[in-house]
């Protein structure tokens, strides 16, 4: 019998939730960067093999309430935790308790979420006692069902996760779909890792990506993408362009490399830099950039 359940993965910034989904249906659904933040939406990708259906759903981690996206991205949380039967709390390592697992350990407690896997993440660093006492400070506050000690980056006891996850799921039919499946979100997410690899300070954290038109033409098999770089001030598409443009270029030529990977086509990409001042502010604009 097939067994299947929602599952939300969940933890604070940086911890490896993104790397870990990514590792388990070994595929790159989700981005993944050293900055803190990097995802900006759930993420969704159904895993099916002869045993199991598993709805996983990766959450951005919670943020400090700046503004409205930041209120969006936490009520993606909340929403997440309502759907699923279990939860899979990624910590890493290397680091201790702070106010942000408190957080988290809140919301689960608050949408009664009684099947918690506990993922220690990043082993390979070999923290020893700074781990031991955070599992500890964890399993003291939230009912943990298990503890399972992995390292994404080593594949190290990955194969676990699965047969754990298996014996909390409700057999309740999975309604997700999968994020990739979205042409959309494809393009605009492999722009953004791009935006978050040449990029430092505010720009990452200012900017979003919204696809204006798209066409493919099946005589010739081309793909044209048509692709809005939206800032929050004049002052930063300077920044975006570079020397002579420099940096423009170098996105670009980044971005159609990762989106070639995907759309087995000739791609002629298009990107234009839009000044939308306070957009994270402003509810009618966040709708409009797919929030």
């Amino acid at each position: 019998m097939l067994r299947r359940g929602t599952v939300v993965i969940t933890g604070k910034p940086n911890v490896g939730k993104s790397s870990l989904l990514n590792a388990l249906i070994k595929r790159e659904v989700a981005i993944t960067n050293p900055k803190p933040q990097t995802t900006r939406f759930m993420i969704n990708h159904v895993y099916n093999d002869e045993k199991y259906q598993i709805g996983f759903i990766d959450t951005p981690g919670l943020h400090k309430r700046l503004n409205k996206l930041s209120d969006f991205l936490n009520n993606q949380v909340k929403l997440a935790y309502k759907k699923a039967c279990c939860a899979i709390f990624v910590i890493d390592a290397s680091r201790g308790l702070n106010f942000e697992d408190e957080q988290i350990i809140n919301l689960l407690k608050s949408n009664h979420l009684k099947n918690v896997i506990l993922v220690v993440n990043k082993i390979d660093l070999d923290t020893g006692v700074v781990c031991k006492d955070y599992v500890a400070a964890i399993t003291k506050k939230l009912d943990v069902k298990d503890v399972l000690y992995i390292s994404v980056k080593n594949k190290t006891n990955l194969n676990k996760i699965i047969e754990t996850i298996g014996q909390y799921l409700d057999d309740e039919p999975v309604t997700i779909t999968n994020s990739e499946d979205d042409d959309n979100y494809i393009i605009t997410e492999l722009i953004r890792c791009e935006i978050l690899n040449l990029f430092r300070q505010e720009i990452p954290y200012s900017t979003c990506v919204e696809i204006k038109h798209r066409h493919y033409d099946p005589k010739t098999n081309v793909f044209d993408i048509y692709a809005n770089l939206v800032v929050e001030k004049e002052s930063q598409k300077p920044i975006i362009i570079g020397d002579s443009g420099k940096k423009i270029h170098q996105l670009r030529v980044n971005s159609l490399a990762k989106i070639r990977k995907v759309f087995d086509c000739k791609i002629n990409l298009h990107i234009h830099i839009v000044v939308r001042k306070n957009w994270k502010n402003n509810l009618q604009l966040l709708k409009q950039h797919g929030y």
